[in-house]
């Protein structure tokens, strides 16, 4: 049953594909989560057995077409990094702040696949301000754009609970300080540096909220509890 309906979605995903490549489209996105906060949704035997096959059909379809393929996936991907670069993935997104740096992700994948992230858009661009937005995604084009392959953008989307004002200031923000001359040419860490088993098994990753956070969740907390 679980193969049958890798049959399916693989073809549906192709037959997009086909579409994706005659509208003119360049790159398409593989979303589906394959892990959480700490560790992997699944097993690795289940992976490799039920998932990889079907991903690398697909990208090996979207290759022959010349277009580049991403994959989205929230969480700690620390332990399906050289899984995603074996079967050909050109770039990943969105790197979760919560659970990986862009710093230690950069050294790792750097020269072998295109970082799309990762400015945290699940505390600071909902109850940061537009001077923390701007603080921030400077630290991340710094830390993430050197030597190129980096794209910046939030760790996930700009969804309903995004500021307006703090996704401009995200947008100005990058062009400010997007200037290839000013950000430095080697990144932080190199390959060798990073230890990926122990990054993988890292389930104390503590999500970084700002005061203002904590501020609203204390109130709901509060108001719940209001007999």
């Amino acid at each position: 049953m679980v193969h049958a309906v890798g049959r399916v979605t693989t073809d549906f995903n192709k037959a997009v594909i086909d579409i994706s490549h005659d509208i003119g489209a360049d790159v398409v996105i593989l979303d589906g989560d394959l892990t959480g906060n700490d560790f992997m949704l699944m097993s690795m035997d289940h992976y490799r057995k039920f998932i990889k096959p079907y991903k690398k059909e697909i990208i090996d379809y979207a290759h022959a077409r010349g277009m580049k393929v991403v994959k989205h996936s929230d969480g700690n991907m620390w332990a399906l990094l050289d899984e995603m670069i074996e079967i050909g993935f050109d770039g990943f997104h969105p790197i979760q702040p919560q659970c990986m740096t862009i710093e230690e992700t950069k050294g790792y994948l750097e020269g072998r696949v295109c970082m799309f992230g990762n400015v945290d858009c699940l505390d600071l661009l909902v109850f940061g301000t537009p001077q923390d937005v701007e603080k921030e995604t400077r630290r991340t084009i710094m830390s993430g754009s050197p030597g190129g392959g980096h794209i910046l953008c939030s760790s996930n989307s700009l969804h309903p609970g995004v500021k307006p004002e703090n996704a401009l200031a995200m947008f100005r923000a990058a062009k400010k300080f997007g200037d290839c001359a000013e950000i430095p040419t080697q990144a932080k860490f190199t390959r060798e540096e990073i230890d990926l088993g122990k990054l993988a098994k890292k389930p104390d990753r503590k999500r970084k909220r700002s005061r203002r956070s904590l501020h609203a969740t204390a109130n709901n907390q509060t108001i719940g509890h209001t007999p």
